[in-house]
């Protein structure tokens, strides 16, 4: 059976181990270059827009977007694009207004996260300990979508059952 299915799929197969190997070889190349948590974080503060946007970008292209947008404007019509164009809209936003005035405070106050921006800025620790439960739980929620739409997507092409 696993000698069939392997023989039927054996190009997505390969693809899956190139693309894996990819990975290795770029983390292995990551940690050489990020010794420190600054490094591991944010790359020590030397990445530039084109870098971090496809890294933003390569964060919200995922099964959550592709098949859960898609389901979403399959299912309300052409009034779905007024959620793409605000989307586009408030991400120039963040980055235009927010995202510098934020980088140089914490570039300033010397954190890496948002936790750690949060817990200077307003001096507790059970702002840093309650903006990392939110990020958590919301990763949390969000990794579940990300699973249960590439279950779905293994079902369909490959015949995986979920």
């Amino acid at each position: 059976m696993i000698g069939s299915w392997l023989g039927q799929h054996w190009f997505a197969v390969a693809l899956a181990i190139v693309y894996t190997s990819f990975l290795f070889a770029h983390a292995r190349l990551g940690l050489r270059a990020g010794k420190t948590a600054a490094g591991f974080f944010i790359g020590n503060r030397g990445l530039g827009g084109a870098v971090i946007g496809v890294s933003f970008y390569a964060t919200f292209a995922s099964t959550n977007s592709y098949v859960g947008l898609a389901g979403k404007s399959y299912e309300y019509g052409l009034p779905w694009l007024t959620m793409a164009a605000l989307m586009v809209v408030f991400c120039w936003l963040s980055w235009r207004i927010v995202a510098p005035r934020m980088r140089r405070f914490a570039a300033a106050w010397g954190s890496l996260t948002v936790p750690d921006f949060l817990a200077v800025r307003f001096a507790s620790d059970r702002v840093r300990v309650a903006a990392a439960a939110v990020i958590v739980f919301s990763c949390l929620l969000y990794l579940i979508a990300v699973f249960k739409g590439a279950g779905n997507l293994l079902q369909v092409f490959l015949g995986i059952p979920l």
